[in-house]
């Protein structure tokens, strides 16, 4: 998962998915990506959105609450293409920090 790396596609061909929102990773302009889209409900960027917008979204109550049933959980994986079974690795510091050594260690 490829979040506030780079809000462009990254080419490479191992991170499936590009964080972001309908404003910096338009939906529109997916096909000019190599991940697939994660749209976040509200901005990407860590601020007070939350509170500035009034924005219903399924997921937001989720989010919100911190934890959730395992059945919402196994939906919202669904909708992205990632099997309830599976371990999603994500790495949300800067690119640059993940070489092979480091990356080695985790799988």
């Amino acid at each position: 998962v490829n979040y506030k790396n780079w809000v462009a596609s990254t080419g490479i061909p191992a991170v499936h998915f590009i964080a972001g929102d309908r404003v910096a990773t338009p939906p529109e302009l997916s096909a000019h990506f190599t991940e697939a889209l994660l749209l976040l409900p509200n901005s990407y960027f860590v601020s007070g959105h939350k509170y500035q917008y009034d924005l219903q979204d399924p997921l937001q109550r989720i989010a919100d609450a911190g934890q959730s049933a395992p059945a919402e959980r196994a939906g919202a994986r669904s909708a992205y293409g990632i099997p309830p079974d599976r371990f999603v690795i994500a790495n949300f510091n800067s690119l640059v920090k993940m070489e092979p050594r480091c990356w080695g260690a985790l799988v």
